[in-house]
């Protein structure tokens, strides 16, 4: 059965590092090249597994710019850092190709593990050990760009130990200074698999590495929770989510400084809240 999404936008605010490029020569083909990859696996809302995605070839004057930069962060896994020609267009995702435009794909040892919409994410599902992590660009259609029959992607290889820094969640907030930031969110159901989730911020810089890891007033990140209980910490305005339990769903996004703790104003921490009724 299609599940069907009914989103209710609360548009409230409640109170070792490595780095590498890619490097393609020639020019782009005539034709476009349709192949086949193993690693695109999302589910679409019938639940049937999508194996395989085509190739296209990636349209342009020169070969397209891809690099990326892995750190290992201090709490849990690894930031990923991107810079791209891409045209990342989040609400254009799952809709019809169009030249240029897309979204990223993050590699974890040759697997495709998530998509992704901004410069930067954090990803924690990383045990201490050595990894690869890469990055390739997708199309709207989650086709993968190609340049002269090669992909457009890139990896990286990253050697983890375990974290420096161990913390807890508490009821401990800092005050924001200055004027309250405004914070809406809206939920929209994917129309090949999962959810969407784009966020408006103003009056907050999200820049995961100002300050070097010390607070620094009106900067920080977004931290998402599903039904109370926190799903990945954000440095975007959009984020893909793979998938919601049946029934309904509160999605909250909340403000954060760089050391983790949430913001308040008054007392009353920064967050915003929607709910989703999923039904399978």
């Amino acid at each position: 059965m299609k599940r069907c999404g009914l989103c209710l936008v609360a548009a409230c605010l409640v109170a070792a590092c490595s780095s590498t490029s890619n490097d393609f020569a020639g020019d782009p083909q005539s034709e476009e090249l349709i192949q086949k990859v193993d690693h695109e696996d999302e589910m679409d809302h019938e639940g049937h597994a999508h194996g395989h995605s085509t190739l296209r070839e990636f349209v342009g004057a020169s070969r397209p710019k891809l690099n990326v930069e892995v750190t290992a962060d201090p709490v849990s896994g690894v930031n990923v850092h991107v810079t791209s020609d891409l045209q990342v267009e989040p609400s254009a995702a799952s809709s019809e190709h169009v030249d240029g435009q897309g979204h990223y794909h993050l590699l974890v040892n040759g697997v495709k593990v998530l998509r992704f919409y901004n410069e930067w994410i954090h990803y924690s599902e990383l045990a201490p050990g050595d990894h690869t992590v890469g990055v390739e660009l997708a199309s709207n259609d989650h086709s993968i760009y190609i340049w002269d029959g090669k992909k457009v992607s890139v990896e990286t290889f990253i050697s983890l130990k375990e974290p420096k820094e161990h913390h807890h969640h508490s009821d401990d907030f800092v005050e924001f200074v200055g004027a309250s930031p405004t914070l809406d969110i809206e939920v929209i159901e994917d129309k090949k698999s999962g959810w969407n989730v784009y966020v408006e911020l103003v009056g907050m810089l999200i820049d995961p590495v100002m300050g070097d890891g010390n607070h620094v007033d009106g900067a920080g990140h977004l931290h998402l929770y599903l039904n109370g209980e926190k799903t990945a910490r954000l440095y975007g305005t959009a984020t893909h989510i793979d998938s919601f339990p049946n029934g309904k769903v509160e999605v909250m996004v909340a403000l954060y400084n760089n050391l983790h703790k949430p913001y308040a104003v008054n007392g009353e921490t920064l967050s915003a809240t929607a709910l989703v009724v999923n039904t399978g």
